[in-house]
């Protein structure tokens, strides 16, 4: 049932790579650096976590003053993003969520552009798959859900939410009727539980 995402790995790397470096003011002057080249806001994302002092993710690697900056100018740069750049990001769902929910009250709105393809994105991106064993089995099940809560957070409320589901399904898009149909459930007040995933 362990799956190893490959990011994993790629991350374990990188940050023996800045702990190799002696002190905090030079990593810092090697993660402005690195930020400068990223392309992706996932990416930079996952930098600023990896040697911020957020609990539980950061190793502090970099002045806690640092890494509030790194963080307030990522998040002013999810919000300054074009609609089509953020429906490009591998994972929309965690950064617009991080962008709205860890702001500090002095900054600007982040307000999720009104655009079907975003939408489609974000559905996806929140899209897991729960995975459930019998003891004493070799079979594996996998059974589909959103994280909806997260959804609502992100648009504000479940009604805005729904309002872009259903501007999506008039586009009709290519390959995304299960997942559609799955967000259906989740509007008509479906929500999984344990029984869903018993054997």
């Amino acid at each position: 049932m362990l799956e190893l995402d490959s990011r994993f790995t790629v991350t374990r790397v990188v940050l023996r790579l800045l702990r190799s470096i002696k002190t905090p003011a030079a990593v810092n002057a090697a993660v402005r650096e690195i930020l400068q080249e990223l392309k992706s806001l996932s990416s930079k994302q996952e930098l600023i976590r990896l040697v911020g002092h957020r609990e539980n993710v950061g190793h502090k690697l970099v002045p806690e003053d640092a890494a509030v900056e790194f963080e307030k100018a990522w998040r002013g740069e999810v919000r300054a993003s074009p609609a089509a750049n953020l429906a490009g990001e591998r994972d929309i769902g965690a950064i617009l969520f991080a962008a709205k929910h860890e702001a500090d009250p002095s900054e600007g709105r982040l307000n999720v552009p009104n655009m079907p393809d975003l939408t489609l994105a974000l559905l996806r991106s929140v899209r897991k798959e729960v995975l459930s064993q019998t003891f004493g089995s070799r079979t594996v099940r996998r059974a589909p859900h959103l994280d909806w809560d997260a959804l609502i957070k992100i648009y504000g409320d479940e009604s805005t939410l729904r309002q872009r589901i259903e501007e999506l399904k008039v586009t009709h898009p290519e390959g995304a009727g299960d997942l559609l149909d799955l967000a259906d459930k989740y509007l008509g007040g479906w929500r999984p539980n344990r029984r869903d995933f018993a054997p």
